[in-house]
């Protein structure tokens, strides 16, 4: 019985499938997974980049990074990773209205879902918001999110993270105004001091 070449391809493929199907699924439904499916890159969006890293992926990268680039990082920093999503592009200027739309229509749907925002700046059609899950007395995922009508990006960083040893790290580059004032939304958000 000759196997036609076609079938041969369909049949990996639904394999292949449905062994991803696991790890995404995984990622769905972690309260801190945002769908950034809803965000439609435009066919003819320059400088494109996606990205999405599931557990599995995730911990073989990590463990397969070079010490020297965890060099100074606190070494319990990225433990509680599990996912990682990334949408960065440049839309055509026929869609950026569209994307700028659905991308604040994401950002106040999760609000509406528990997520606390700590950073909202908006300067006409800029906008940038910085948004995170706390569940279970810790955090559960972050949203960042940068808009502007001539480009777009939008990270998703899925599980618990060390909140404490992310603001020391941006503590090293901010106006300790703009870290108190920081600090002050993340204690707030969380209930803690």
């Amino acid at each position: 019985m000759k196997r036609s070449p076609l079938i041969v391809v369909l049949l990996c493929s639904a394999t292949l499938a449905l062994a991803a199907d696991p790890v995404q699924k995984e990622l769905r439904d972690h309260p801190g997974f945002v769908d950034l499916s809803r965000i439609k890159i435009p066919s003819d969006a320059s400088s494109v980049t996606e990205v999405t890293i599931g557990p599995d992926l995730l911990k073989a990268t990590l463990a397969a990074l070079p010490e020297s680039v965890g060099a100074g990082l606190p070494p319990d920093l990225l433990d509680g990773l599990i996912g990682l999503q990334v949408r960065s592009f440049k839309p055509s200027s026929g869609e950026a209205k569209a994307v700028q739309h659905t991308a604040q229509q994401i950002a106040s749907d999760l609000l509406g879902k528990g997520w606390s925002r700590i950073i909202r700046v908006a300067d006409g059609d800029d906008l940038v918001t910085i948004d995170f899950k706390y569940q279970d007395g810790g955090m559960a995922g972050l949203m960042i999110m940068a808009i502007e009508p001539d480009e777009v990006a939008l990270v998703n960083i899925v599980g618990s993270l060390n909140l404490q040893a992310i603001l020391s790290l941006a503590s090293q580059g901010l106006d300790p105004a703009a870290l108190d004032s920081l600090q002050k939304a993340v204690q707030q958000a969380t209930g803690s001091k």
